[in-house]
């Protein structure tokens, strides 16, 4: 006879789960990009630097070998520099000793931009299957973006790295008969592999029709939600859509201060999408394309980060390329808390 203390007893994975449900799980992940890495940091600690034998490594020639150094003491996740060349930022602020990175604070190292997370150890777990299926929505996006256009006389090139929590953010572009270039962007509501599906599905509809074409020395353009269109030209920046959005009808109405509307609670209200209702009403504006012109299309992840005054500078460069980078840079810097979508055109 087995004493009972001493029987096997089998375990399963909701059981295993429950006795760690106390426990704290603090980690690192990636402000951007859809790769899946997370890294946990403990009491022993971690070296975060370029190359092994650092326990954290990122890529990147302005992080050191030995960069920084992180730690769990009394619950807090402590980060020092470790004589770093560049040296290491908390929200911005360059590390003078060791500092507690809280909970949802950025830490930069070089240009990468990693979070703080503090989690539960069943949440930990449970994540893994969510970060499964975000890496499967995010292969079947990128599958429909369109092919880069590296000659001939309107030329595309582009850069998508979904953030790392998948988004509904998209785009796409084609030559039409007659002449015609056609480019649409889209903001879908929400993150997640559900965000993603409906924007392979809008896509699916969108590949050949789109929201702004040039035709004939002219533009047109048409928009629901409060993804947006500028035009730099003269060095001046003028927004040529209006947005669908709760702050904006309130704005009209003469309810809010214009100067107020970018930090209203519901500034993340909008009036009309795509699929929202049965029918769809959009809105749309003409007008002359003149060399030199630039064409910006954005969602609100770069119009909320972005002021009028810094998007024209951004726009100022010779090189689109140089232009999107500035851009592209500024919103990351401020930690880049929703998707990051944009399309730069220039008229030659």
């Amino acid at each position: 006879m087995v004493d009972s203390d001493e029987q096997t007893r089998i375990m399963t994975v909701a059981g295993r789960l429950s006795l760690m449900s106390d426990e704290r799980v603090h980690f690192l992940e990636l402000v951007h990009g859809l790769d899946g890495r997370r890294y946990v940091v403990d009491a022993v600690g971690s070296t975060l630097g370029r190359r092994a034998p650092a326990d954290i490594v990122l890529a990147g020639s302005e992080i050191s070998r030995a960069h920084c150094r992180l730690a769990v003491r009394d619950g807090e996740l402590w980060v020092r520099d470790l004589g770093s060349t560049n040296g290491t930022f908390v929200n911005g602020e360059r590390l003078g000793g060791a500092v507690v990175l809280p909970v949802g604070g950025i830490l930069q190292v070089g240009a990468q931009l990693v979070k703080h997370e503090c989690r539960s150890r069943r949440e930990y777990v449970e994540s893994d299957e969510l970060n499964r299926d975000l890496s499967t929505a995010s292969a079947y996006v990128d599958a429909l973006l369109p092919p880069k256009i590296l000659e001939g006389p309107i030329r595309a090139d582009w850069w998508f790295k979904p953030s790392a929590k998948l988004g509904g953010d998209a785009f796409g572009y084609a030559p039409l008969p007659d002449g015609r270039f056609a480019a649409y962007l889209m903001d879908v509501s929400g993150h997640g592999a559900a965000a993603a599906m409906h924007t392979v599905a809008v896509m699916n509809v969108l590949r050949q029709r789109a929201l702004l074409m040039v035709e004939d020395g002219e533009f047109a353009c048409l928009w629901a939600g409060d993804s947006r269109v500028y035009l730099a030209r003269g060095g001046a920046l003028t927004q040529l859509t209006r947005d669908h959005s709760l702050v904006q009808d309130l704005v009209d109405m003469g309810e809010l201060d214009p100067a107020d509307s970018a930090s209203h609670p519901n500034g993340n209200i909008i009036m009309r999408a795509v699929g929202a209702d049965p029918t769809l009403k959009l809105d749309g504006v003409r007008g002359q394309v003149l060399a030199g012109d630039a064409f910006l299309l954005a969602t609100d992840g770069l119009t909320r980060l972005a002021g009028d005054a810094e998007m024209q500078q951004g726009l100022a460069a010779e090189r689109l390329e140089a232009s999107a980078d500035r851009l592209l840079d500024a919103c990351l810097e401020r930690g880049a808390p929703d998707n990051v979508s944009f399309i730069l055109l220039r008229a030659r």
